[in-house]
């Protein structure tokens, strides 16, 4: 739980000038080339032991994140009694450099390195 991630939104989001507020949809001169919107959302994102999230701009800074049995899915904001959905399940993947990636329709989150922002 002392893992600290980067999200970031897909830039041809529909949602994005909802969940980041930092972003500006009009300009595409911050986007990156891998298609991720810039700048983050948070860069101090943490999911914390009690099923919270951290770090997150106010409206979803403590909303809750289950991870099913095998940890391959982990779901914001819904149980996995509810299933998956494309924008709220993020799929978990290991990086070459051993960090973590969380992917969805909408976010990528990935772990990041203190100082390494």
């Amino acid at each position: 739980y002392d893992t600290t991630f980067s999200i970031r939104l897909w830039f041809k989001s529909k949602h994005q000038a909802k969940v980041n507020p930092n972003s500006n949809q009009r300009k595409m001169k911050g986007v990156l080339s891998s298609g991720l919107d810039c700048p983050s959302v948070s860069d101090d994102m943490r999911f914390l032991p009690d099923g919270s999230l951290s770090g997150l701009p106010d409206l979803y800074d403590g909303d809750f994140y289950e991870m099913n049995e095998s940890g391959s899915i982990i779901n914001f904001g819904m149980s996995f009694e509810d299933g998956t959905h494309p924008l709220a399940s993020l799929y978990v993947h290991r990086r070459p450099d051993w960090g973590w990636e969380l992917r969805s329709n909408l976010y990528a989150i990935r772990s990041v390195e203190h100082g390494d922002i």
